[in-house]
């Protein structure tokens, strides 16, 4: 790929043909730059996101909590993810269907056999 120093030497030449290769070429390796450049923001946007979400989360065992703005939510299921990769919870559903009416996970079973 060309630099603009080597396109205004074409120019300069009369090599307009060439010239216009050569800028055609930059401008495609610019929009591929673009385009990645944009990918890899929204990449680093969603792992912040993920890295923010899992500060938030606690283990009480068997289940996570989740503290935002010194408020505690949950509990949630460690082992379910409802609609959207949602963390599953008091009023989760899974579909069309209500989480707590679906049958339970091997971690809820567990506990409700020891109570």
């Amino acid at each position: 790929m060309a630099s603009i120093r080597e396109i205004l030497e074409l120019l300069k030449k009369g090599a307009t043909l060439e010239a216009q290769q050569q800028i055609v070429e930059l401008q495609e390796a610019h929009i591929a730059t673009r385009e990645e450049s944009i990918r890899l923001r929204e990449e680093i946007a969603r792992l912040k996101t993920e890295i923010r979400e899992a500060a938030a989360l606690s283990c009480d065992e068997p289940y996570y909590f989740k503290t935002v703005d010194r408020k505690r939510d949950g509990p949630f299921c460690q082992m379910g993810k409802g609609t959207e990769d949602k963390m599953i919870g008091p009023g989760a559903k899974l579909g069309n269907e209500p989480a707590l009416s679906l049958p339970l996970c091997g971690i809820q079973q567990r506990v409700r056999a020891e109570r």
